[in-house]
């Protein structure tokens, strides 16, 4: 509330209006800083905003963490949106992007991330993408409690017995079998931000974000030289690297440099 709006903030708003994030739970903390008309300006202010970027009604609760004012009240919105959500997509294979990764003593392997779709199960063999090294699941954990089974949309902790010279690291993926392409090229349907001033211009270098991978890659757009702000275009994206996706996949781009974002996407083939 002392803030207000800052540059990050619209970044921030920008990725969740690029990855097609609708339902919104805004904390306008620190009200214990300000009177009372400076918090209802600042409360107009980003309902403005968000109402300019495309999302409906959305929920501010005003906070001040340090005096506990309204933190029950947005803890109750959280569980009820959260409760109410339908979880879309799940392509029934398992797979994870992995954020974390760690070796515990008398342990393995343990790496960390959120289940994108599927489930795994203690004992199942799933593989590293894109090394493709198969390893057998030794162990979950979702939240520090032990679990035989963890679904989709669950945070999870997943341990298996260490392999000779086995690299794991964040950026990679954990999957079903077989379940997904390795490529270094795909075409993708790409929304560029509406106050990005500067154009995307055929063959530019820019820096893809997809999962917990950053990837640099350049971008191929045809019938046009080049792409403006508030577009929606057909591109084929050129990687620097070897990486796995999926249909549907959804993802950020950025400039190389200075690294501001300028779109998103989704896979539509690779």
């Amino acid at each position: 509330a002392d803030d207000g709006i800052m540059p990050q903030t619209i970044e921030h708003i920008n990725i969740l209006r690029l990855l097609k994030i609708k339902n919104l739970v805004i904390a306008l903390n620190k009200i214990d800083l300000v009177d009372n008309e400076w918090v209802e300006l600042i409360h107009q202010d980003i309902f403005e905003t968000l109402e300019r970027k495309g999302f409906a009604n959305p929920k501010i609760i005003h906070i001040s963490a340090s005096k506990n004012i309204g933190v029950d009240k947005l803890k109750k919105i959280i569980e009820e949106r959260s409760s109410a959500e339908n979880i879309h997509y799940d392509k029934g294979i398992f797979r994870m992007h992995i954020d974390r990764a760690f070796i515990k003593k008398g342990f393995g392997t343990v790496v960390t991330g959120t289940i994108d779709s599927g489930s795994i199960n203690i004992g199942d063999k799933v593989q590293l993408y894109p090394s493709l090294d198969v390893v057998k699941v030794r162990g979950l954990q979702t939240h520090d409690s032990k679990s035989d089974c963890i679904k989709m949309g669950s945070r999870v902790a997943v341990n298996f017995q260490s392999i000779n010279n086995l690299k794991v690291s964040r950026g990679m993926q954990l999957g079903s079998l077989e379940s997904l392409a390795i490529v270094d090229s795909f075409i993708a349907s790409v929304l560029t931000v509406d106050d990005f001033k500067l154009e995307i211009i055929h063959n530019q270098r820019i820096r893809i974000h997809l999962g917990t991978k950053e990837v640099l890659g350049r971008v191929f757009i045809s019938d046009y030289k080049s792409i403006y702000e508030s577009s929606s275009r057909i591109v084929l994206i050129r990687l620097e690297e070897k990486i796995p996706i999926s249909y549907k996949d959804k993802f950020i781009f950025r400039q190389y440099s200075p690294q501001i974002t300028i779109g998103g996407g989704e896979v539509i083939d690779n």
